[in-house]
């Protein structure tokens, strides 16, 4: 997946700039996204913490929230409901693969 939006603000110092590209650049932020989109199809309706709690991912929970959102924004994924999450009991939202006419993007790895 190539990701290239911004992730960085503005108005964030530089060091978050510099850390933005080199993600972004390395191919970190894609290889992410794809492993984040393939627990979104092994479980749908899941929230970011019971995706993150059904599989083990070479990465944290935020940054998993962060990839859900970069796919979000692609058109990879979409809300499903928000609804209180089974681990948690807070309000959050649950996500779905985005019905193929609203998608943008295909994962270069799990396909």
């Amino acid at each position: 997946m190539q990701l290239d939006a911004p992730i960085a603000r503005r108005d964030d110092p530089l060091p978050s700039h510099v850390a933005a590209r080199e993600h972004t650049g390395s191919g970190a932020r894609s290889r992410h996204a794809d492993i984040a989109l393939a627990s979104v199809r092994r479980h749908p309706g899941s929230t970011a913490t019971e995706l993150f709690a059904a599989d083990v991912m070479p990465f944290d929970l935020h940054e998993l929230r962060r990839r859900l959102g970069d796919l979000k924004n692609a058109g990879a994924i979409e809300v499903v409901e928000e609804r209180k999450c089974r681990l948690r009991g807070r309000l959050m939202n649950s996500w779905r693969v985005a019905a193929p006419a609203a998608r943008t993007y295909q994962a270069t790895m799990f396909e």
